[in-house]
């Protein structure tokens, strides 16, 4: 299977535009910014985001992004071997309003033990620590539901390497619908995530 995405911002990107999309059928992610860019002062807006394996992941140095009235869901079922997700962050200083993140995965894998829609974390990888900080989050749906029969959550935090200096930390969840977990609602994954409410 190839690992292509639809939309990938690299290098430094910045001050772009992506507004009013339809993304269907991307093996690997529809809207990505990856791998220690500097990308800061991006808007990701009226979006329609379904059947791919992951859908929008803004990570590894995204900063100061609006990502608002999204509709995501159907994430997973483009690659056979790995869970994907709808909405997968690692970003500081970011807005997320207004979006719809729904999934209702068609695999069972779990990708490090991970089986919800909504997956924010922080890592070492490459070397280069990247923090989910700082970020308000407010008046979205968040919705968990799989009809696979395996226990999900609507939201996992993730924090993989905070002995390498990683973070999740200050994140404002506000007036959002958190519903569908079979599992959690919300999910710790490390029992030690600092202060998100």
């Amino acid at each position: 299977v190839n690992a292509g995405n639809g939309i990938d911002l690299d290098g430094s990107s910045s001050y772009n535009v992506i507004e009013n999309d339809t993304i269907i059928h991307v093996s690997h992610v529809a809207i990505i910014s990856a791998y220690g860019g500097d990308y800061h002062h991006n808007v990701i807006r009226n979006n329609l985001l379904h059947h791919n394996h992951t859908h929008l992941s803004p990570q590894n140095g995204a900063d100061r992004y609006l990502i608002e009235n999204n509709v995501m869901y159907y994430s997973g079922l483009v690659n056979a071997d790995a869970t994907g997700k709808a909405f997968q962050p690692t970003c500081t200083n970011s807005i997320v309003r207004y979006n719809v993140i729904y999934a209702d995965s068609g695999n069972p894998q779990g990708w490090r033990g991970i089986l919800a829609p909504t997956v924010m974390f922080s890592s070492a990888e490459f070397g280069v620590p990247k923090n989910m900080a700082y970020n308000r989050l407010y008046n979205n749906l968040f919705y968990g539901e799989t009809d696979e029969g395996y226990p999900v959550s609507a939201i996992q935090l993730i924090d993989n390497d905070r002995d390498k200096g990683t973070r999740i930390e200050q994140n404002r969840f506000v007036n959002n619908i958190i519903a569908g977990g079979t599992r959690y609602q919300v999910m710790d994954e490390n029992g030690g995530v600092s202060d998100a409410e």
